[in-house]
């Protein structure tokens, strides 16, 4: 059995797990476990986990790349595992990565179906167009099962291939009729969705699907496995590329919703690539340097293109977008993901290639590149994992399992039975069909404009209809108003005609009043006649008062008609007024109806006018589409004759291939034994001249052997061993010094410089004597004049016989001189040092720092660092000088003279610091340190610097370790130094001063001088202490001028 494609790795892995194929139980939730053969690299088989339990399989099947899944796949690795011993290696899956591979394996499951949400439908969720689906018939037709096949849309024919049972527009109407009526079966019992119908009949089956509108239906024979055709059609379908880069004018993509700006650079877009995937962004990454564009476009976080306007590779594409100077945005287009194949402009566009590109494509440094591979692989391995199995899903082949079916004849219906038959395309019928589906998706879309603007005109229908109603209303409530007006009006009369009644009325009763009136002065008159009589004037008092009660009755009645006359003239004006609104609202009526009608009217010329222009435009598309026609048929024959001629080329051009293969291979041969000759010729000449060569230089070398026996130099270095006694002492002594720890780098360097010198003198010796003793010189005055050529030999032998026996013996003489010297001057080092140890014992014992203590006794066993040690035991000891000054300023009378000898005696011990010449700025009294600081022996003083050799840096640096230390410890106490409490530390004088003074006014003056300064000091940092508020780390429970004395008496030095 041999190895399989891969799948995608998991984020943990372990080895050596569920080993056992009867186990059917995992400890991870979701993963797959993979099957190796002993010594292989490859799987040969997966097992595949969900829900904790094992749901599927997959394994090879024979030699060639075909693969079984479900209980055949563990069948087969059951067998192997019987012949080898697996070993395995389980990775874990999160479910959404399970669900991706599980569509593109659906065939490894034992029971698809017990997956939720997964199905073989599922893989067409990118979209599935007409294109696809001619693809995809072309795909079914390669299998040797499948007879034929065709697609279509709404029973038009799209794409068909093979044979089929029937004329092709039949099938296509049979096929959308049986799927219509199986869907409205599907949705009345409200079971899942329809996946695929299986029709079985006398001499094969048919197999109809139908996908986002789209129908398929494939012939295949008796007992073909259908599963596993569609499984493996559909892999092929998914590997193939889908995009016309040939065509694409490369124009960039419009601008999406702006999610992240940034500079470019490998880091940012590393990090936008990182946004991307994390928040599953669909749109692209587009790189603005300069002028060019370049737009990389991502499909849920996963780069999956570039588009560009010039053709670009892939390693163009990561140079690019690396770019530093680059501006980098991102933007959220939705419809990438269903676009992205189209939109894509580089070819042999991939992941995997992408992702090692850019990790190439800024950095020379391996560890770089790998960083950069381990955050990629982090973001896109699982995504690069798909990729390489979506790939090799499209080279291997899922194997059918070969099933008995029903033989079943189907029943006859109205003349036609479904039968394989065989179709021949022609030209003619190839061209009624394309102008037909032409013609249909253009009476279509007609019909959709016809729709539109039927839909349209409704509406205004149904508006119109409404204003009319409105109308209708307005015309009865105006009736109705007419109606209440004309009742007014009668009110109106019958209520003037009761005026003008209580108007005679009254004018009656005026009349009668008046005449009343009269009647009572002629009673009175003859009242008056008769005023004697009783019974007359109480018939008068009583007719007074009867007359009285009849006119106060008669006023009201007057005044009650007043009243009732001005309530009808109220009402009159009210109804007046009521028939005037009702008047103007009926005009606004009638103004809105005829609006209404105008509105209705246009809307209609529209309609007309439309139909119109959709007749013409029916015309126009008419006569495109016979253009179209004819130009597509021209083009198909041109097509056709072209890829004859392509067919042709490429069979010559394959010819050509083999031929100057085998013209080159013939000339690499050649090229290679003229190459392996050459070779061996050249190494044979160059064998024999080394021999020669080595022949000569042992003869010479033997001469010279035998001549440099009678020199001294010769004989010293030859062995003899009896000059070196006279250096015994001095070497007895350094090695004491050894043994007592000090270090002798110093001395090192001096008796290295020593041995310099003398080899400087030695070259200057034989300098010219080895010019001109060369080996062609010779031979040349050898064969011309051999008496010249013994002389110059006899003059340089004697010339540097006497300079190596009289310079170089003084040479040699005074290095030994001048290392003796630097030696009693190192052991004079050696007693300093260990006053400078005890300076610091005593030191510590009065309570300085103890970490620059430490590191100077560090450095005591190193006499080169002696220097360094002075000026900062100096330094040290002026600090604590310092501070006494100003403890005793700021103390009693008693503490200032107990602090007076502690500080007389810093001041002796600086003072013989000063004296050995060792501190800052001081000169260097001595030939040792004159010899630290220039790396030259004494006696070199006196030479030019010609004849001197030079001294390097580096042995200058070796020299003195500590000049740098010393440097910035010297300029650091030049500065005021202000620590975290706010005090500042007071300046040190580092100037050169003499110790020694005569004139005693002088250093009264300096006294009084350096006095007042401290004084002033003083005042200062007496004024900032009254606005400080300092928290001593230690609380002190006794008097700090008591401890202060304490700390005075131990000052002994």
């Amino acid at each position: 059995m041999e190895e399989m494609f891969s799948l995608p790795l998991g984020s943990e892995e372990k080895k050596n797990v569920a080993s056992d194929l009867e186990i059917n139980s995992s400890e991870i939730d979701y993963g797959v476990i993979s099957y190796y053969l002993p010594k292989t690299k490859t799987p040969c088989g997966y097992r595949l986990i969900a829900g904790s339990e094992i749901v599927g399989c997959l394994a090879k099947s024979g030699k060639k790349k075909n693969y079984i899944g479900a209980k055949e796949a563990i069948d087969e690795l059951k067998k192997v595992s019987k012949k080898n011993k697996l070993r395995t290696l389980r990775s874990t899956w999160s479910q959404k990565e399970f669900a991706e591979v599980a569509l593109l394996v659906p065939a490894a499951f034992y029971d698809i179906n017990s997956l939720a949400g997964i199905s073989t439908k599922q893989s067409f969720s990118s979209g599935f167009d007409s294109l696809q689906a001619s693809s995809f018939v072309d795909t079914l037709t390669e299998r040797s099962s499948v007879i034929g096949a065709l697609a279509s849309e709404k029973g038009m024919p799209i794409h068909s291939k093979g044979e089929l049972p029937g004329k092709i527009e039949d099938v296509a109407t049979t096929i959308k009729s049986e799927l219509d009526r199986s869907s409205k079966v599907v949705n009345k019992l409200e079971l899942p969705t329809l996946n695929r119908i299986s029709m079985h009949m006398q001499d094969g089956s048919l197999l109809m699907m139908r996908i986002e509108g789209l129908d398929i239906v494939a012939w295949v024979s008796e007992g073909a496995d259908h599963d596993a055709i569609i499984i493996d059609s559909i892999a092929k379908l998914d590997s193939m590329q889908d995009t016309n880069i040939a065509d694409d004018d490369g124009s960039m993509l419009e601008e999406g919703l702006s999610s992240l700006e940034r500079k470019g650079g490998l880091d940012n877009l590393l990090s936008m690539l990182s946004r991307g995937n994390s928040e599953s962004i669909s749109g692209y990454i587009r790189v603005e340097n300069d002028e060019d564009l370049l737009d990389i476009l991502i499909s849920k976080g996963i780069p999956v293109g570039a588009r560009s306007k010039k053709q670009l590779s892939v390693k163009d594409v990561a140079y690019k977008s690396t770019a530093p100077k680059a501006k980098l945005t991102l933007f959220s287009l939705p419809k990438i993901e269903r676009m992205s194949t189209h939109l894509n402009t580089t070819k042999k566009f991939s992941l995997n290639s992408f992702c090692n590109h850019i990790s190439k494509s800024r950095t020379r440094s391996k560890d770089r590149e790998k960083q950069i591979n381990k955050r990629l692989m982090k973001m896109f391995g699982f995504a690069i994992g798909i990729e390489d199995l979506t790939e090799s899903l499209g080279e291997w082949t899922l194997k059918e399992k070969k099933n008995a079916g029903a033989k079943l004849v189907p029943k006859a219906q109205s003349g036609k039975m479904l039968m394989p038959t065989s179709v021949v395309d022609s030209k003619e019928f190839d061209k009624i069909k394309q102008e037909q589906a032409r013609l249909i998706k253009e009476v279509a879309k007609m019909e959709r404009q016809r729709d539109d603007v039927k839909a349209s005109f409704d509406a205004s229908k149904i508006e119109v209809d409404g204003m009319r109603a409105r109308i209708s209303e307005m015309q009865k409530l105006n009736s109705g108003s007419v109606d209440q007006i004309s009742q007014l009006k009668i009110d109106l009369r019958e209520a003037t005609n009761g005026q003008e009644l209580a108007l005679n009325r009254n004018e009656s009763l005026t009349q009668r009043i008046k005449e009343l009136e009269k009647q009572v002065e002629h009673r009175i008159e003859e009242l008056s006649q008769a005023v004697g009589e009783s019974e007359s004037r109480e018939k008068l008092q009583k007719m007074v008062s009867d007359l009285s009660e009849q006119e106060i009755r008669l006023k009201s009645e007057v005044e009650a008609g007043d009243i009732r006359l001005r309530q009808l003239r109220a009402s009159i004006d009210a109804d007046d007024r009521r028939h005037r609104m009702v008047a103007d609202q009926l005009e606004a009526q009638r103004e809105r109806h005829r609006q209404a009608t105008a509105i209705s009217n246009e809307l209609e010329r529209r309609i007309e006018s439309q139909n119109k222009e959709l007749l013409d435009l029916d015309a126009e598309a008419t006569s495109h589409r016979k253009l179209m026609g004819e130009e597509r048929a021209h083009f198909l024959d041109s097509e056709r004759r072209l890829g004859h001629l392509h067919a042709e080329v490429k069979e010559l051009h394959e010819e050509r291939r083999r031929l100057m293969r085998e013209l080159g291979d013939l000339s690499g041969r050649r090229a290679e034994a003229e190459t392996e000759v050459n070779n061996l010729i050249s190494t044979a000449e160059s064998l024999k001249d080394a021999h020669d060569a080595a022949l000569s230089d042992i003869d010479e070398a033997n001469t010279i052997r035998a001549k440099l026996r009678d020199e001294p130099l010769a004989q010293a270095l030859l062995g003899q061993d009896h000059g070196f006694s006279s250096l015994a002492p001095i070497m007895q002594r350094l090695d004491r010094m050894r043994e007592l720890g000090y270090s002798l780098t110093l001395m090192d360097r001096a008796i290295e410089r020593g041995l310099t010198i003398i080899q400087h003198n030695v070259d200057n010796v034989a300098k010219t004597p080895r010019y001109l003793l060369s080996t062609e010189v010779m031979d040349l005055l050898q064969s011309q004049t051999p008496e010249t050529a013994s002389t110059i030999r006899g003059l340089t032998n004697w010339s540097v016989r006497q300079r190596l026996e009289s310079k170089l013996k003084e040479i040699v003489q005074l290095v030994v001189l001048d290392l003796e010297g630097l030696l009693d001057e190192f052991e004079r080092s050696t007693t300093l040092l260990r006053k400078m140890r005890q300076m610091i014992t005593q030191l510590e014992e009065l309570g300085v720092p103890k970490d620059t203590l430490y590191r100077l006794e560090a450095l005591c066993n190193r006499p080169e660092a002696l220097p360094h040690i002075a000026n900062n035991l100096r330094e040290t000891i002026q600090s604590a000088l310092d501070s006494i000054y100003l403890e005793a300023d700021q103390g009693d009378a008693g503490v200032a003279v107990v602090m007076e000898k502690t500080a007389s005696s810093l001041d002796e011990a600086m003072k013989q610091l000063d004296e050995t010449g060792l501190t800052f700025g001081s000169k260097k009294p001595t030939q040792l340190w004159i010899f630290q600081e220039n790396g030259l022996l004494p006696h070199e003083d006196i030479k030019l610097e010609s004849e001197r050799p030079s001294v390097s840096e580096e042995i200058i640096r070796e020299l003195n370790p500590h000049n740098a230390s010393n440097a910035e410890s010297i300029e650091v106490s030049k500065d005021a130094v202000n620590d975290e409490d706010g005090w500042t530390s007071m300046e040190i004088d580092t100037t050169k001063e003499n110790q020694v003074s005569n004139n005693t006014e002088t250093d009264v003056s300096i006294e009084e001088n350096s006095r007042i300064a401290i004084d002033a000091e003083l005042a200062k940092l007496d004024h900032a202490w009254e606005r400080r508020n300092i928290n001593s780390e230690v609380e002190e429970e006794e008097d700090p001028l008591n401890e202060l004395n304490n700390e005075v008496e131990k000052f002994d030095i």
